[in-house]
């Protein structure tokens, strides 16, 4: 919906095009999936391709990569909530030191990990739950 939007604004001549590092790369490679006409160019950059075998693949076992997803997902979360997230969440998205991610590691069940310490003042991440309840990942993108 996003690109098609794009498309029809007064100051782009209706083609897209999308780039971005990362999580942003991921998000073009899956706006490429949509096969909306006007994307005529994508350039992800360190981006997965399968976003599920990097956090829960672990060569078909569907075991998490804790580490990662926890890390990840506390990263995602202080961009997304504060103003200037990003000073918190990179160090501790590098040196792992945050108090959030210490509790985290060491909490059970895993699939309550995001409620009650990644993003405890939330409802419970949609994807995040979604990679819980599907651990061989056959569900579609």
């Amino acid at each position: 919906a996003t690109v098609e939007w794009l498309s029809k604004q007064p100051w782009c001549d209706g083609h897209v095009g999308m780039t971005g590092v990362s999580y942003l790369g991921l998000c073009a490679w899956a706006a490429m999936r949509e096969e909306v006409p006007a994307l005529k160019a994508v350039a992800p950059v360190l981006a997965a391709t399968d976003l599920y075998n990097v956090m829960f693949g672990r060569g078909g076992s569907g075991a998490a990569h804790v580490e990662l997803l926890f890390r990840w997902s506390h990263l995602v979360m202080h961009l997304m909530n504060k103003p200037y997230g990003m000073i918190e969440a990179i160090p501790n998205f590098f040196m792992g030191t945050g108090e959030k991610l210490r509790s985290a590691y060491k909490h059970a069940p895993l699939r309550e990990a995001d409620t009650k310490f990644l993003c405890p003042d939330r409802e419970p991440l949609e994807w995040f739950q979604d990679g819980f309840a599907h651990p061989l990942g056959t569900e579609p993108f």
